[in-house]
């Protein structure tokens, strides 16, 4: 194995100290540690931590900061470090990082995306396939390092990828999740990608050191812009789940943005500013041609409740300061072609939030879909979740059995297993009110409803005169906005639509100059036939 590169030793840089919050986790972490080094006399030794997760939470600096706080000397083995063209190079490559641990014993050997090494025999290839000879040769080499002082710690972001019997006790006898930081890191974390110079970066700045790219220096405490620390407080709050990556590029969004617009502070407006910035076009693709609420066509109550929402969502800080809160759930319900789809994108081009559709029927279809949805969501806060021809989905469930687990789950979601997620509004369409289950309507769920009924006949004169102004086609002049409103009738805005292309589309079938009164009546009747 001579020309097979050997695994550096290296001295560990940090301790579980240098990690601010996550106190339950660096609890389990340090047992497992000691337990591992420090056997229980007359047992059988115990060794193997694996540590899971969602990617960018820190495992590896985890890892590290376990090996300082042990005393330990640190080497990593990664899967480019030994992966080879050749074959059995590979499987020599880990044979030769196994060897150099023991060397260095007492020590920590690291596994950095243990799943390239331990894929699942079963769906690699077969027995001959140089994945199945490295998982095979590495089950042997875990068993054979308990006991030399060698604290062998793995890590990976795809635990249900893993070899099942790789990771069987004996093998693995810890299985430890790191997860998004909790509030307290949050706010560390913030504080130290911001730059502030107040009190609390002293104690952030720790674990701000490794979220650095290697070979870059530390940021400088001496940044132009200060943070407002009540700012950054109130986003740690509503960032659970959020990624200690993810932070901290909102973080750095957020200073690079205040310094190109030459401000001196950061509020939680700019840190909310930067969040969309990054979240770019995570969500669903809204059209080009979708207009901002004063687009909408709906009469004046529930464009005062929409007024509402949309005010809420965009000064969430103001909001909160007087007492209020977003809303959780909204209802759009009313008749069909009323606009609800077109309003909830509006919705979000007004708030800048993303947006994700779905509708009764894909949630239904596959069982995992709530728990994909909801996941999506967690991610791209804030985030309106549009579920449109809600009614098939969260229909009365004591007449629905066949769909009854979809809809727990859904509400489930809604909810918060551990509590409501920040930032998500889920909004409902349906046209059939009455059909849905009393617990989705009730308060703490789909509180705020707004009805989407068939305009009045100010709304479509409205409506019309717009319609009109894009139209490059000419019109009787006797043809006005309200002659057309009052000869169309009380209809749908997705009717009236219909009727106005018909009308223009029968004049220049006809061979005539103008769009006529007969046009329109005709167009009309055509449009609402079976109506």
């Amino acid at each position: 194995m001579d020309d097979v590169a050997s695994v550096p030793v290296r001295a560990t840089r940090y301790t579980l100290a240098d990690i601010v919050g996550m106190d339950e986790t660096k609890s389990k972490l340090l047992k497992a540690g000691q337990d591992a080094i420090r056997p229980v006399r007359g047992e059988p030794p115990r060794n193997g931590i694996l540590l899971f997760g969602e990617p960018g939470n820190g495992k590896t600096f985890f890892a590290e900061a376990l090996a300082g706080e042990l005393g330990l000397p640190f080497l990593k083995l990664t899967n480019s470090d030994v992966a080879s063209r050749w074959i059995n190079q590979t499987t020599e490559g880990v044979k030769k990082a196994f060897d150099d641990a023991r060397r260095a014993a007492p020590c920590m050997l690291f596994i950095d995306e243990v799943d390239s090494f331990l894929e699942n025999r079963e769906t690699s290839g077969g027995s001959d396939s140089e994945v199945s000879r490295t998982a095979n040769s590495l089950l042997t080499l875990i068993n054979d390092l308990r006991g030399t002082g060698v604290l062998l710690v793995a890590a990976t972001n795809f635990l249900d990828r893993l070899d099942q019997a790789g990771i069987r006790e004996g093998r693995f006898d810890f299985k430890i999740e790191i997860p998004p930081p909790d509030e307290e890191a949050r706010r560390a974390l913030l504080q130290k990608a911001l730059g502030n110079t107040s009190e609390p970066v002293a104690e952030a700045s720790r674990w701000g050191r490794i979220l650095a790219p290697a070979g870059q220096p530390e940021r400088s405490q001496a940044a132009p812009t200060v943070a407002d620390v009540s700012g950054a407080e109130r986003a740690a709050k509503r960032w659970e789940g959020f990624s200690v990556a993810r932070i901290t590029a909102i973080g750095k969004e957020a200073v690079d943005a205040a310094r190109r617009e030459g401000r001196e502070r950061i509020d939680f407006d700019d840190l909310m500013r930067a969040l969309r910035a990054l979240q770019g076009t995570l969500g669903d693709r809204i059209p080009e041609d979708t207009p901002d609420l004063s687009g909408v066509y709906l009469t004046e109550g529930p464009r005062r409740k929409m007024s509402s929402v949309a005010l809420r969502m965009k000064e969430i800080e103001l909001v909160e300061e007087r007492g209020g809160s977003l809303p959780s759930g909204v209802l759009f319900y009313g008749p069909p072609g009323t606009g609800k789809t077109f309003a909830a994108r509006a919705l979000a081009k007004e708030t800048g939030w993303a947006f994700i559709t779905t509708n009764g029927q894909e949630l239904l279809a596959d069982r995992d879909a709530v728990k994909k949805l909801i996941k999506r969501a967690r991610e791209i806060r804030p985030v309106i979740v549009f579920i449109d021809e809600a009614d098939d989905v969260l229909a009365d469930r004591s007449t629905n059995a066949w769909n009854k687990t979809v809809t727990n789950d859904l509400l489930t979601a809604i909810d918060g297993a551990k509590g409501r997620v920040p930032d998500i509004v889920w909004i409902a369409a349906t046209n059939l009110p009455d059909a849905l289950d009393t617990a989705v309507v009730r308060g703490g769920r789909f509180t705020e409803k707004i009805l989407f009924d068939l305009p009045d006949e100010a709304t479509l004169t409205t409506y019309i005169a717009r319609w009109r102004e894009k139209s490059r086609s000419a019109f009787d002049e006797a043809l006005t906005p309200a002659a057309l409103a009052n000869a169309i009738g009380q209809v749908s805005i997705a009717n009236v639509q219909a009727i106005l292309q018909t009308a223009v589309n029968h004049m220049i079938g006809y061979g005539d100059a103008v769009v006529r009164m007969d046009h329109v009546i005709a167009a009309r009747d055509e449009v609402l036939v079976g109506r």
